[in-house]
């Protein structure tokens, strides 16, 4: 199945994001969709920072996997950041690299898209796009870590906010 949106650039676009995930994933695990909501909203909000543009919001799932597609229109190549431990900007990227089995950077023109699968099936194997396609070893299916908040950063998905 596959559902695709756009929205426009406004803050309120990553929860509208959040909830189209919600409303197109309701026969996955909520595990699963925990993690997805989030690398969402990650990806939405760079979107909306960075590009600057309408994005696009595609959801597509099959029997084994998700993909997940956000698309903007704006200049810039997205790259994963090692922001200073005091910044509370930056981690987008690496938090798709961390929960995605695999992900990357499709460049348009103009534009870009960044990517991401997650396996709905147990036992898949993380992989990056920069990989030559070897597998890792089994791992578990992505889950949201959560921790004690510092305010003003977000630390799992029941916290995501965007202030207006």
């Amino acid at each position: 199945m596959k559902t695709q949106r756009s929205f426009p650039a406004q803050p309120g676009s990553v929860k509208a994001a959040r909830s189209a995930v919600h409303a197109a994933l309701t026969d996955v695990d909520p595990t699963l969709v925990d993690a997805v909501v989030l690398m969402v909203s990650e990806l939405t909000t760079n979107a909306i920072l960075h590009a600057r543009t309408e994005f696009t919001l595609e959801i597509e799932t099959s029997a084994h996997d998700l993909r997940v597609t956000v698309s903007d229109a704006g200049p810039g190549d997205p790259a994963v950041r090692a922001p200073a431990r005091e910044k509370t900007t930056g981690r987008g990227l690496q938090i798709v690299e961390r929960l995605a089995d695999q992900w990357g950077i499709v460049d348009g023109a103009p534009g870009k898209s960044v990517w991401f699968v997650v396996r709905t099936v147990t036992g898949g194997a993380r992989r990056s796009a920069a990989n030559d396609g070897t597998e890792a070893a089994p791992t578990p299916p992505p889950q949201v870590e959560s921790s004690v908040s510092t305010e003003g950063q977000v630390r799992d998905a029941g916290d995501l906010q965007l202030a207006a």
